[in-house]
């Protein structure tokens, strides 16, 4: 996560673009270094209408 990349496209914009691809609305990550990751890429994307939430935040919203 610290670590940046040198060569070839940064993971969190790959990872970004496997979210964007579809069309998906919403990104579940069950890692907080994932999620981390996959905002960043969406923030960097300019995706702010797409939402990565924890897979737990999804379950608990899902409760109410």
């Amino acid at each position: 996560m610290w670590t940046e990349e040198n060569l070839g496209h940064r993971i969190n914009h790959l990872r970004a673009d496997e979210v964007i691809a579809p069309g998906a609305g919403l990104a579940a990550a069950a890692c907080p270094f994932c999620l981390t990751m996959l905002q960043d890429g969406l923030k960097d994307k300019q995706r702010e209408d797409i939402q990565a939430k924890d897979i737990a935040q999804i379950v608990a919203e899902a409760m109410i």
